[in-house]
This record gives structure tokens, C-alpha cells and sequence, in this order.
């Protein structure tokens, strides 16, 4: 259906086990098969971690080779979370996401992005200001203000006006201390919250 009317697939992988792992592998299969690269987007996909030794390299090489993305929530039920630093340092496309608004799977939190890019990097033990500075790009669709080396590499002329205005001295700050945001802007118009 994908492939007959041009749109992409994000499909929600809850499953462990073999189960997980026969899916994961299948998704990369038909994405090759079908050249569905850059809009095959697995959501959860709980059961990365069952992967171990040759078979998870092979199977996280084949995922950032065929520009299948990892969008997670951050369940913090242990062995629930993708590896996601260990995805990222593949090349893997990770984004964090909600299935809706308040993520219903528990009652805590509110729907922030902002908040569960704390608590990624909180589980991850991402600590230092280049590190953080890149978890932004989980949640920029990789655009961040800095590169990995420290390099400003945004905003440049040109790019688009989408942007936020924060209290934050550097996108560090803004993730580890959760800095408020102050305005929204999209495409350099002003978002009513």
C-alpha cells in the first residue's frame, strides 16, 4: 500500500524476543526490497535490546543503511528503552516522540519533548555540553546548534525561521535544566500556545 500510493509507514513494534527480532529484520527487508529508504519509521521498537553480539551490529548497520528511523517515547521499564546512543553512534535516524499528547502508557509526565529529552539523557548518562548539545537533534530532526566537534553549524542564512526562544544560554542548558520556552515560531510565523 506503501509503495502504491507514495506515502511513508510508521508502524508501532511492541513485541521482544524473536518475535521483535523477526519484524525488525523483515521491515528492513521489505524497505530495501521496495526502496522505501528514509520513510520507514518503526515506533517503540521495544525489542532492539534482544539483539546481541554479530546479529545486532548486522541488524543496526542494515537499519542506518536503509534509512529506517527509530522514533521512542523513553519508557523507563528497564530493557525497554532502545539503545538509542549505541543506534546514534551506527548512524541509525532516532527522534523522540508521543503517541499522543499525554502518552497514555503511563500517567506521568505531560507531552514534552523537552521532558523526555531530559529523561534520555538522564538514562543515558549524557552529561557533558557536546553530548547534550546533540540529543537536540533527536528532537530537531537532527538540526542542532552545534556539531559534535563544537562547530556552529545553526542557524546559517537562508535556513528556515522555525525556531524557539528559551531563557537557556545553550541548547545544554535548555535540555538538561528544561528551560521555559519563551515564543514559538514556525516558518517565521508566531505560535499561539
Amino acid at each position: 500500500m506503501a509503495t502504491t500510493y507514495h506515502v511513508g509507514i510508521d508502524i508501532h513494534v511492541h513485541d521482544k524476543q524473536e518475535a521483535e527480532k523477526n519484524t525488525i529484520k523483515e521491515i528492513i527487508r521489505l524497505t530495501k526490497k521496495y526502496h522505501m529508504q528514509d520513510n520507514v519509521f518503526i515506533s517503540h521498537a521495544f525489542g532492539l535490546n534482544d539483539f546481541v553480539g554479530e546479529e545486532r551490529k548486522q541488524v543496526f548497520t542494515d537499519l542506518a543503511e536503509q534509512s529506517v528511523h527509530i522514533v521512542t517515547s523513553v519508557p523507563i521499564t528497564p530493557n525497554t528503552i532502545p539503545p538509542i546512543m549505541e543506534l546514534l553512534s551506527y548512524g541509525v535516524k532516532v527522534h523522540l516522540g508521543c503517541d499522543n499528547i499525554y502518552d497514555c502508557w503511563s500517567p506521568y509526565g505531560d507531552g514534552s519533548l523537552q521532558e523526555k529529552m531530559a529523561r534520555l539523557g538522564e538514562l543515558f548518562n549524557v552529561k557533558n555540553q557536546e553530548d547534550l548539545t546533540q540529543l537536540l537533534g533527536l528532537m530537531t530532526d537532527r538540526i542542532t546548534t552545534l556539531d559534535e566537534y563544537g562547530q556552529s553549524i545553526w542557524p546559517n542564512i537562508n535556513d528556515d525561521a522555525t525556531y524557539i526562544l528559551t531563557t537557556a544560554n545553550s541548547s545544554a542548558e535548555f535540555i538538561a535544566r528544561k528551560s521555559p520556552i519563551i515564543a514559538s515560531f514556525y516558518k517565521g510565523i508566531p505560535i499561539k500556545e
